[in-house]
């Protein structure tokens, strides 16, 4: 995926997201926080900019707006293709914030979207890469 495209992902938020440290885990909360994050990445398919945002902590509605998830989306599918399925996920738990990793198909290749949900349900950021 190209760098201008990788950067654009790269959200303010991602400090909540590489602050989680808990180890994999099967807990009853991490099917709740994958469930989350898929919903969140099925919202992105559906091209649904506004429930997601509406789904967001405060400071992450200020930059991903509406109209800025629809033009990170736009340049996902443009360089990967349409999203195929999710090929598996990993729960990484912290006390505030959780990341959860989807492993993802599109028509081009592989990409993998973190979501960070914070310990009140809402998502904090994500981040997606080709790595």
């Amino acid at each position: 995926m190209k760098t201008a495209t990788t950067l654009l992902f790269t959200i303010l938020i991602l400090g909540a997201l590489y602050s989680a440290t808990g180890q994999k885990t099967e807990s009853p909360n991490a099917a709740k926080l994958t469930e989350e994050a898929k919903d969140a990445l099925q919202l992105l398919v559906k091209e649904d900019f506004e429930t997601l945002n509406s789904r967001m902590t405060d400071a992450a509605k200020k930059e991903l707006t509406p109209q800025k998830l629809k033009e990170l989306w736009g340049d996902v599918k443009s360089e990967a293709g349409p999203f195929q399925k999710v090929l598996n996920s990993e729960v990484k738990e912290g006390a505030k914030n959780s990341v959860v990793n989807l492993k993802c198909q599109f028509e081009k290749g592989t990409l993998f979207f973190r979501f960070g949900i914070n310990s009140e349900h809402k998502l904090s950021g994500f981040d997606v890469d080709d790595k």
